[in-house]
């Protein structure tokens, strides 16, 4: 496979920034192959400092998180692609490495989506995109549609984890079924953390530790 063709990221500067594991999905789809293969290109083009094991070993949404593993594939990605080290680390979950590396539950397992957010893409007739927040465990509650985050096709009951070529991303990798279903169901009394949608906008604007107003564990710097 020749070099990657550019393809934009989704949610660029917002809260709804795109997470790498769905980049990654979608920049596969785009050269018509399985994200498995992708993985496999683009660690070859970094002259094989990073095995493609070490990535395929685990879930795709395992690529958000900040460890060696995920700076690895963020340069070696660059390397092989049309996009900077520095704006695709703003898809992971790197520049707060000291603060939300260590509990094994701060990340989910398995990719969450809001079927309210999937609704608004296919409407909108732009990509569907998983967002980088729906990956933080703590994060139940779509801020947007206070709607609860999937983690299962609400038709197959089926996880949407895999490496293999996907068309649409609001559709189920397993049955085909569309994920941007809303059910009465979905809906929530309770309230978003505001607190993790910031501390995503602030990592989506510039990679680097987020600053706390000393009230809360995750804040947006403020305005200088």
């Amino acid at each position: 496979m020749s070099p990657l063709y550019p393809l934009p990221i989704q949610g660029v500067g917002t809260a709804r920034i795109e997470a790498l594991s769905s980049y990654l999905m979608r920049l596969a789809h785009m050269h018509s192959v399985s994200t498995a293969l992708l993985i496999q290109h683009v660690c070859e083009a970094g002259g094989g400092s990073l095995p493609p094991s070490a990535i395929l070993a685990g879930p795709i949404s395992a690529v958000i998180r900040p460890n060696a593993t995920t700076d690895g594939l963020v340069k070696t990605l660059a390397m092989a692609g049309r996009e900077r080290a520095q704006d695709l680390e703003c898809l992971t979950m790197l520049a707060i490495s000291d603060a939300l590396h260590r509990g094994m539950k701060t990340y989910s397992q398995y990719l969450r989506w809001c079927p309210g957010c999937f609704a608004d893409q296919v409407k909108a007739g732009t990509p569907s995109y998983f967002q980088l927040a729906w990956q933080i465990s703590l994060l139940g509650i779509c801020y947007d549609h206070a709607m609860r985050l999937r983690d299962r096709c609400p038709h197959c009951n089926g996880r949407q984890d895999g490496y293999r070529l996907r068309q649409d991303l609001a559709r189920c990798v397993k049955c085909d079924g569309r994920l941007d279903m809303v059910y009465t169901t979905d809906l929530s009394t309770e309230a978003p953390i505001k607190d993790i949608t910031n501390l995503v906008e602030h990592i989506a604007q510039a990679p680097g530790p987020p600053v706390s107003c000393g009230r809360h564990l995750l804040c947006r710097p403020h305005a200088v």
